[in-house]
Order: structure tokens, then sequence, then C-alpha cells
């Protein structure tokens, strides 16, 4: 085997957590259904007591629908209707959603979203009764009915990257107009120095089993890695290796924030940014 550790700073799908990676795949950002609970915090928090749960059909789709409904059922919301759809054949769903008469609708879907949201506007559920997960996030202006998201609420994951974070980035590129997952991927490369820091050694093997005590993980390490008590956290690649330097450990929180890989490469915390629509059907 190479065994070569591969840390992605971009992957989500919920499957990745159980693959068999023998301890050598990691991931900066969140899996899609660590949203499960922020969707169904949005509700509660907006006074709902029941939802309907619409989804478009695939992994994501069902993957994330299910985390709602457990998060929603520990929170005390009654799911009163989940429906399925495939992408342009969502009006069976939105009016199953619109028959169960709840007080907000979550939304769980990706490119089939825009239809969805026209199918449930079309249902007399729009507004602020509207909650999407990030796969349904996008600005849709005149593509949807005047008003028809008005108050509705999504989710993104992550947040934006610092103000000295972004100006570091525009002095590499000054061209620069996307920095979706810059923080995870600046985060991953750091994780990986840092590792081999650790063991004072670059090769992949050292490295897979120092990633979690220098993400600040307290999982059993990989391939003879042992779990540590996580020392206090260092924001930078240099400020860590001080640490290190001075015996109390790396606990490395970077410009995504904290990481601490558990034992399947995951991150144990996640930050959600939450948008409202306006009037414009588009989040602000």
């Amino acid at each position: 085997r190479a065994r070569t550790p591969l840390i992605s700073p971009a992957n989500t799908a919920a499957g990745l957590s159980t693959i068999p990676s023998g301890g050598y795949y990691f991931r900066t950002a969140a899996a899609d259904v660590a949203q499960g609970p922020v969707l169904a915090k949005l509700a509660k928090d907006a006074g709902a007591a029941t939802i309907s749960l619409m989804f478009q059909e695939g992994a994501y789709g069902s993957d994330v629908s299910a985390a709602v409904a457990d998060s929603a059922e520990q929170a005390g919301l009654e799911v009163v209707a989940t429906a399925g759809f495939k992408p342009g054949e969502a009006g069976s769903a939105a009016a199953a959603a619109r028959g169960a008469e709840p007080d907000a609708v979550i939304l769980v879907a990706r490119d089939g979203a825009q239809g969805a949201l026209a199918e449930l506007n079309n249902a007399a559920l729009a507004g602020s009764k509207i909650i999407l997960s990030d796969g349904a996030f996008g600005r849709y202006a005149s593509k949807l009915g005047t008003k028809a998201l008005e108050g509705a609420r999504a989710v993104v994951p992550g947040e934006l990257p610092s103000a000295a974070f972004q100006e570091r980035l525009l002095g590499i590129d000054p061209g620069l107009k996307d920095v979706s997952f810059a923080a995870e991927t600046y985060d991953a490369v750091t994780l990986a120095a840092l590792a081999a820091a650790k063991a004072e050694d670059d090769s992949g093997r050292s490295i897979a089993a120092n990633l979690i005590a220098v993400s600040g993980g307290t999982a059993a390490g990989k391939d003879g890695g042992t779990a540590t008590v996580p020392g206090t956290p260092c924001p930078s690649y240099k400020e860590c290796l001080a640490a290190k330097a001075s015996g109390t450990g790396i606990n490395y929180d970077g410009e995504s924030g904290p990481v601490a890989f558990d034992a399947n490469g995951d991150i144990t915390s996640a930050t959600f940014t939450v948008f409202t629509y306006g009037a414009d059907n588009n989040p602000t």
C-alpha cells in the first residue's frame, strides 16, 4: 500500500464517514448531515411545532432529510409529512407538504430546488415558512414568483474567511472571486505539515498517525498513534510549532475554526451561516 493520507477540504457526502480507509482519509469540511440539527433548530426557534420535509431523491436528499427528522424529534417537533421528488417533478411532494398544514417546510435539494420552490409557491407555501438546506441555497430573484422567498432562511456551511485571510488570498490572486472552501483547504495543508512536525517524519504513515492529535481530537491515533489530551488551541503553523517546543502540545484551530478530527477523520464541530431572503428572492 502507498499509505498516503488524503485530506479533503470539500468532500461532504455522509457515506465518506465510514469508508474503509485504514485511517488515511480525513476532511476539514463538515459532512452534509451536520446541518440536520441546524435546520430543525431554525424551525423551532421561529415558533414551529410541526414541519413538512421535502427532499430531492438521492443520497444527499435522503441522508440530510433523515438527519433533520431525527433532530426534529429530539427537539420536540412533529414531522407531519415527508415527501421525496425528482428534479422537475416536485408537484406531488409540494401538495403533500401543503396537505399536512405544517408550521414550516424544510426543503432539502440541490439542482431540483428551483422547481420545488416554484411548486411550493403554487401550493401557497412560501416566505418565512420555508427553510432551505445548503444545496438549495442560491440567488433566485425573478426565477421565482414575487416575494416567494421573502423571510425564508437558508444555511451555508462554514463562515466567510476573516478579512485578514481574504486579504492574504487576494495578495496572491487579485482576481479571486470565490473563496468557498479556501479556509478549509488552507487548514488541510497546515494540519498535514503539523502532523509531520509532531512526528518529526514526513512519511504518509507518520502524518496519518498524528493528524487527530494535532487537530485537537482525542480519538486514538491511526496506525500507531496514541490518544492525547488537546493542548491550548494555536491558530497558526508558527504558533503551533512554538507550542510543540514548549511541551504543551499542538491543537490547531485554523482559519475554518476548530477541527478536532474523530476516529473517522471527520471534524467534530461545524459552523453554519444562516441567510434570510428578501423580497427580491435573494439572500442577505
